[in-house]
């Protein structure tokens, strides 16, 4: 791929009469580009032939102005690869002596009350945007596990036989035959009835509380969340200027009528596995929160995220399935049951939303890419999303069960580990010399991600503090290997830090 250089060289004119060579006058314009970073550093240049066919120019006139431009050394030949532009250090022709002349400062439009608001509730848990290594990051399924072969094999279907008309814009909601192998699957394996209409496709939670937000949400209009929470949907309420308020709503013990002087419109709840306290919320509760959320015309949000983790043995009704009157929103992905790159989720929602929804989808994100959509709607039908998830529970309970044992035997009464949990996580809780945000930064340094479980917490008056770890997303031996060195690590934290 290589740069239009037409307009690039004929602004500098180099072209018009000026009683010198054609080939100097080419020259001189890509000599300019380069010093001025029109051609970034490090940039190879089209072939003699390429080039002097686009600029209607004989090669040999191309040849002679990329000669010297290499004696200039502002490019270099790289035998078999072609020209490259030549990095200049402080934009100095270091053989001329010529600086380049310093652009004036720009003086740039304020960013906006909620572009700012976004940029201070963008914090992430420490070593969240750190790619490597995965041991033992929150959320993920057991990765190597990821049918790549199956995945190919449908992607090369699609674009086989897929017709030119199929390549233009779709819906904006989701392609239909995802939307109803969804339908089904829902009906299968979650129990929930649904009308294929009322599924938006999405990139996942946040994409589709961001959507639901937009379409409801006025700023200062409360919203009420549990604490802990998912931190950023929590962030993402802040960010769009929402009165977050808190309960402990997964507790049967707290009293709901006290969130009677709420006038709030939406209501996030987890309720199959609570994130990140492990809890699963009780019949009772979720048909006391329905029946509150009815009672006060509040919206409430379940985000069911890995509910086939937590929800396979002894099901519990999801509030979705127990709701009669449009009063819920239901989210699901599938980035906890494939993998988290692949970015796809969903969410029911009731008809009412169905109109802003799709405005707003149409003039901002449009959709999720139709041929990922096309697959993924194959890998239901052919039932090979089936065979997958009863593998991936299999393995997630076997590494889980690994991994609580290894954690036990080397940690004994050191560190206390939460086992309930249901998902793809426990809960370690430290002792209260060791803190979790110092201690997850001094792993990260070791190359083990795990999340500081005070940061959940939204009250300031109760922070636990411990970590959220993952224990599926790599193999038995991993687990087992990363274990120790976290088991050397924290002894060599309390002789450095108490």
């Amino acid at each position: 791929m290589y740069y239009n250089f037409k307009n690039l060289l004929f602004k500098d004119g180099f072209t018009e009469p000026n009683g010198k060579s054609v080939y100097y006058n080419l020259y001189s314009a890509l000599k300019n580009a380069i010093m001025s970073k029109e051609i970034p550093d490090n940039f190879k240049l089209p072939p003699s032939r390429v080039l002097a066919n686009d600029l209607n120019l004989s090669r040999s006139t191309v040849i002679k102005a990329y000669e010297l431009l290499v004696l200039e050394h502002l490019i270099v030949s790289r035998q078999g690869s072609g020209y490259y532009t030549n990095k200049l250090q402080d934009n100095l022709d270091h053989r001329e002596g010529i600086r380049l002349q310093k652009k004036s400062p720009k003086v740039y439009p304020k960013i906006s009350k909620l572009g700012k608001s976004f940029i201070q509730h963008s914090e992430f848990n420490v070593g969240e945007t750190y790619l490597e290594p995965v041991c033992f990051r929150p959320g993920l399924p057991p990765l190597d596990l990821f049918p790549t072969t199956v995945w190919q094999k449908l992607t090369n279907e699609y674009w086989k036989h897929v017709k030119y008309s199929d390549l233009s814009y779709s819906d904006s909601l989701g392609m239909e035959p995802l939307r109803t192998n969804i339908a089904k699957y829902l009906k299968i394996y979650r129990n929930i009835t649904c009308d294929p209409d009322q599924i938006v496709i999405t990139t996942g939670s946040l994409h589709s509380l961001y959507l639901i937000s937009t379409a409801l949400l006025n700023a200062n209009d409360p919203v009420i969340l549990e604490n802990p929470t998912y931190k950023k949907a929590y962030n993402l309420f802040k960010s769009l200027k929402a009165n977050v308020q808190t309960a402990g709503l997964s507790d049967d013990d707290f009293d709901i009528s006290s969130l009677n002087e709420i006038a709030a419109k939406l209501l996030y709840v987890i309720p199959s596995n609570q994130y990140p306290s492990g809890k699963r919320m009780s019949l009772h509760r979720r048909s006391e929160l329905l029946d509150f959320a009815t009672k006060k015309n509040i919206l409430i949000v379940e985000d069911d995220y890995d509910h086939e983790f937590s929800n396979w043995d002894n099901p519990i009704s999801s509030i979705f399935s127990l709701d009669i009157n449009d009063s819920v929103v239901y989210l699901g992905t599938f980035n906890k049951l494939l993998h988290p790159s692949l970015r796809l989720g969903y969410m029911i929602i009731p008809k009412f939303l169905i109109s802003p929804i799709t405005a707003i989808s149409k003039q901002t994100f449009r959709f999720v890419p139709p041929s990922l959509q096309n697959v993924m709607a194959e890998f239901i039908s052919h039932d090979y999303l089936n065979k997958h998830l009863r593998k991936v529970i299999k393995t997630s309970n076997q590494r889980k069960q690994v991994f609580i044992n290894h954690f036990e035997t080397l940690f004994k009464d050191e560190i206390s580990l939460e086992v309930n949990n249901t998902g793809l996580h426990v809960i370690a809780i430290l002792k209260d010399e060791v803190k979790d945000f110092e201690f997850c930064n001094y792993l990260l340094k070791n190359n083990i991600i795990t999340f500081p479980l005070s940061s959940y917490y939204v009250s300031e008056n109760y922070r636990r503090n411990g970590l959220v770890m993952g224990y599926c997303s790599v193999n038995k031996t991993w687990i087992k290997r990363n274990l120790d060195k976290m088991h050397t690590l924290y002894f060599q934290y309390l002789s450095e830090n108490t």
